[in-house]
């Protein structure tokens, strides 16, 4: 009974190695090709992110803004205008990815509300231009990222954090 169960079995397999040994090129080229394909982007796409500079801006509005939410929806236009679409060689090649932004409000305890614009370095003076365009008051001063004020370990006894990302949808 068993020997029968493993002789069928046996032939099946051969049955089905005869066959993949006709249509292996036909199956694994293309599954390999797409797993080599998603791997080789995601490790473009990290060393491209990774050799990116960036530099972090504090914004200090004027005490009595009596503006609209208009003004920062122009600053958003403007920031949005950085983005472009890449060649072939940009894109599988350098591993381009659009150009990213992070508009960050921080609370320090009794410090207050603070008001970062993480950017790339070379937008640097796009972004404190369209902010000067739409509120000509406010302070912008580069500064060092708040993130090293933190503990390795958080949340811990002394502090707390929470976090969100918000998308457009």
């Amino acid at each position: 009974m068993i020997g029968e169960m493993l002789s069928t079995l046996a032939a099946q397999l051969a049955a089905f190695f005869d066959v993949m040994g006709v249509l292996w090129v036909f199956v694994f080229p293309p599954a390999l090709y797409y797993l080599f394909k998603v791997l080789w982007m995601e490790h473009i796409r990290r060393r491209y992110v990774g050799s990116m500079e960036f530099v972090l801006l504090e914004i200090i509005p004027p005490t009595d803004i009596e503006k609209s939410p208009q003004p920062m929806e122009s600053l958003f236009s403007g920031i949005a205008g950085v983005m472009k679409t890449p060649n072939a060689y940009e894109e599988f090649l350098d591993g381009y990815t659009t150009d990213f932004f992070s508009l960050e409000l921080v609370g320090k305890g009794g410090d207050g509300v603070h008001m970062y614009i993480r950017t790339p370095k070379n937008f640097r003076y796009l972004v404190e231009a369209h902010l000067y365009a739409q509120y000509p008051d406010v302070e912008i001063a580069q500064v060092p990222d708040y993130i090293h004020e933190l503990p390795p370990v958080v949340p811990n006894a002394e502090w707390n954090l929470w976090g969100a990302d918000l998308k457009l949808t």
